[in-house]
């Protein structure tokens, strides 16, 4: 398991796009899943919220 954290996501996902483009073949092979924490934050604390995206 890896834990990676990227920044230049707001530039056009800088770091997350050079980390995968260095990836070896076999590496990519071996990704079986992705949990992108986009925002980890909110003005209103008091309800929290959860979006997927299905697709």
């Amino acid at each position: 398991m890896k834990i990676c954290f990227f920044g230049g996501e707001e530039i056009g996902g800088l770091g997350s796009k050079h980390y995968i483009k260095n990836l070896s073949p076999d590496d990519k092979k071996n990704i079986k899943a992705v949990i992108n924490v986009d925002s980890v934050a909110q003005r209103d604390g008091s309800k929290p919220y959860i979006f997927t995206v299905n697709g």
